[in-house]
């Protein structure tokens, strides 16, 4: 159940880096130009329908995302990595309602600040994972996933600059998913300990 769970998360989290990172990205910078184009040329500039589109396949992989590691909760249970991915679900969970809640209009923000707290708890718990495992390819698993999630966060605030931020953003995604990949590959290459 283990390596299942752990190939559920790192398919679902895969998923989520690419549409929500590199495709967000690619389709973010496309649908301002054609929204700025569309002014130019005395239209509106009204929103695309390209962005939210890959907004909900990306919450769909988180979704899966976190059904692998509710999976590697479970199967962790007696192990010397119970703790760590008892932390990792309560920080996924939590990730999990505040993109839920930022879909709805008018309290995007408060979805924010929930997802930031879900996201340190996560940190926190690939941390701890890092030095519970007995398993020395979990533990480069969770540093290397450890470190991907610091380089998130800084793409997260280099996003907050306008084009060039988004530019920045969706190269770093790149270093993103690598990390993640070798990541989740030491992990599902990992015995339970």
């Amino acid at each position: 159940m283990w390596k299942e769970s752990v190939n559920k998360a790192f398919y679902g989290f895969l998923t989520y880096t690419l549409l929500s990172g590199i495709v967000g990205g690619i389709v973010s910078i496309t649908a301002g130009a054609a929204g700025v184009a569309s002014i130019l040329n005395g239209g509106g500039g009204g929103a695309l329908l390209g962005p939210v589109i890959v907004g909900i396949l990306a919450l769909a992989g988180y979704v899966y995302y976190f059904l692998g590691i509710k999976g590697m909760k479970e199967s962790a249970v007696g192990t010397s990595m119970e703790e760590g991915t008892a932390k990792l679900y309560t920080g996924a969970l939590v990730c999990l309602i505040g993109a839920i809640v930022s879909i709805i209009p008018g309290i995007k923000f408060i979805g924010g600040i929930v997802d930031i707290v879900g996201f340190v708890l996560m940190m926190i718990a690939f941390n701890k994972l890092r030095q519970l495992s007995l398993s020395p390819l979990a533990a480069k698993g969770a540093q290397q996933l450890w470190l991907m999630m610091v380089l998130s966060l800084v793409s997260a605030v280099l996003g907050i600059i306008p084009v060039v931020g988004n530019i920045l953003s969706t190269i770093l995604s790149l270093v993103i998913l690598v990390l993640s990949f070798l990541g989740w590959k030491n992990f599902s290459n990992s015995e339970l300990a």
